[in-house]
């Protein structure tokens, strides 16, 4: 088997899922858009991208669960729901696993955590490939960013007049 026809098929499963993520994932319609049996496309899919489909796809349900407790105005046990998960209990359990911090002292707390960012392995694989071959004459000028949106409260100007003051410094300074 050669290495981009398994690739090709991980990123068959990668869109797949990506399309389905809000539904209910059948594995077996996963594996068939793949063109492999269920067993050794979860093995494929396992081998390329460190995670099996249903770690991959709770990773990507618990990181915008996470993103919906951050900005979002619904309840836990509601997001526990739209992140298919059928219990409430479930959902802490599996939101505690994977970020280290329940999804009330989240949402109360908003500290930093590591979201999965399920990045399509074609790209990854092209980029390597590249790489090799001494085609990253481009490459080198991209740059990575990552942005993370922090409100703050706004704040008040006060103002301070003086007859004597010629700056800002010497308005303190007496």
């Amino acid at each position: 088997m050669e290495r981009w026809e398994v690739i090709d098929a991980v990123q068959k499963m990668q869109d797949y899922i990506k399309e389905h993520i809000d539904d209910s994932i059948n594995m077996e319609e996963l594996a068939r858009n793949s063109g492999y049996s269920k067993r050794h496309a979860v093995r494929l899919f396992k081998n390329i991208l460190g995670k099996s489909p249903a770690e991959y796809i709770r990773a990507l349900r618990l990181t915008d669960s996470a993103k919906n407790l951050l900005f979002g105005q619904k309840q836990i046990i509601e997001i526990a729901f739209d992140s298919q998960f059928e219990t409430h209990e479930g959902f802490t359990r599996a939101f505690s696993h994977e970020f280290g911090i329940t999804p009330k002292r989240y949402k109360a707390e908003k500290p930093p955590v590591k979201y999965f960012v399920a990045y399509p392995i074609k790209h990854y694989y092209t980029y390597l490939i590249n790489k090799e071959n001494g085609c990253m004459d481009e490459a080198k000028s991209a740059i990575l960013c990552t942005v993370t949106i922090v409100k703050k409260p706004k704040r008040k100007l006060i103002i301070m007049r003086s007859k004597k003051a010629l700056d800002y410094f010497s308005l303190f300074l007496k």
